[in-house]
């Protein structure tokens, strides 16, 4: 598939259009995609086609009213996807589409570990923005030493007090991490509030009445640092709960018995 796109890309005659009497920028035909695949391929027409459906599926193009996956004809018209308006504005476009196969997460987290950002004219890595700043110089999951050291100039950025929103505001791509989203500045303690309690309504936190555990995320026991004791978790997360998972953990809570925390497995599987 990526080596069809990358000849269609130069072989399609991509070009305004106009329909329904709007202007549709860069787009082709579905007959002229069949037609260019036929050609490179010397394919028959409808295997053509079953490869313009799979492009779109893989969505290297799709139609431009988001009508139908992909059909032989000169009045379907399609897009790649970097020609879509709307994908200039993303912040993680750099002009171009990513053919490449997707890495694993492991990969991906130890790339970005590489990468440094110079605040104040100072490096910092992902790892010493969250640990070192968000998290006021604590020590990461697994780990002996603190971001910066005593004489770090980089301390005075720190945050004084942390705020355990934030781990459900950074998201690693993998499907146990919290969804990706932007922040404002003007409006971030809402959102943060938002993004925990999205976050936990969707499979963070479960309760067993029957056997009176609670089920969270790993997250909050790899940064339990951040979050107090069991009870004091339990408190914490009541704030972003719905009225139904709120009303068994006040249950918990209130009569006296002991309460289990069971923390869930993480999946480190890419969240696409």
């Amino acid at each position: 598939m990526v080596g069809i796109a990358r000849v269609l890309r130069h072989r399609l005659p991509i070009q305004d259009r106009f329909v329904r009497v709007k202007l549709v920028k860069n787009c082709f035909s579905g007959a002229d995609m069949v037609d260019g695949i036929v050609n490179h391929l010397e394919c028959s027409r409808n295997k053509a086609v079953e490869i313009g459906k799979e492009l779109a599926r893989k969505h290297f193009i799709h139609h431009v009213f988001r009508e139908n996956d992909f059909e032989d004809g000169a009045q379907s018209l399609y897009r790649f996807l970097e020609h879509d308006p709307a994908v200039p504005r993303y912040y993680n476009f750099r002009g171009s589409t990513n053919d490449g196969e997707p890495k694993p997460a492991a990969a991906v987290g130890q790339r970005m570990a590489k990468i440094m950002y110079v605040v104040g004219g100072y490096p910092y890595s992902l790892t010493t923005i969250k640990n070192g700043i968000l998290r006021g110089n604590r020590r990461q999951p697994y780990t002996i030493v603190k971001p910066f050291g005593a004489s770090d100039k980089r301390l005075e950025l720190a945050e004084t007090k942390v705020n355990p929103l934030v781990h459900f505001a950074l998201c690693n791509a993998t499907r146990s991490s919290p969804t990706v989203r932007f922040y404002s500045t003007q409006g971030v303690e809402p959102e943060l509030r938002h993004a925990a309690r999205e976050f936990l309504l969707d499979g963070g936190v479960e309760i067993d009445l029957e056997t009176r555990t609670v089920h969270l995320t790993r997250i909050i026991k790899w940064y339990s640092a951040d979050f107090g004791q069991d009870r004091d978790i339990l408190r914490w997360i009541f704030n972003y709960l719905d009225p139904t998972k709120a009303g068994l953990l006040t249950h918990l809570l209130n009569d006296g018995g002991p309460i289990s925390i069971a923390y869930q497995d993480y999946d480190w599987s890419l969240n696409a």
